[in-house]
C-alpha cells in the first residue's frame, strides 16, 4: 500500500513551512501575500505527487460532513 503524502511532505520537499503549504491549498495566498511564482511551485508539486487532502480529517475539524 502506497503512504499517503501529507502537507508536512510537501513542505519538506519544497523547504517552506507546513502553513505557508496549508494557505496555497486552502486559496489563501494571495491574502496571505504569498508570491504566485511560489504558489505555482507548490500546486504544480501537489498535482505532480497527486495529493489528496484526507476528508475525513477535513470534516472532523471543520464539524462539517463531507461525504
Amino acid at each position: 500500500m502506497k503512504k499517503r503524502i501529507l502537507i508536512s511532505d510537501i513542505a519538506k520537499a519544497l523547504g517552506i513551512s507546513v502553513t505557508t503549504v496549508s494557505f496555497i491549498l486552502n486559496d489563501k495566498a494571495k491574502e496571505k501575500r504569498i508570491s504566485e511564482a511560489l504558489t505555482k511551485r507548490v500546486l504544480d508539486y501537489v498535482k505532480k505527487v497527486g495529493y489528496k487532502p484526507n476528508e475525513l480529517a477535513k470534516s472532523l475539524r471543520t464539524g462539517k460532513p463531507r461525504f
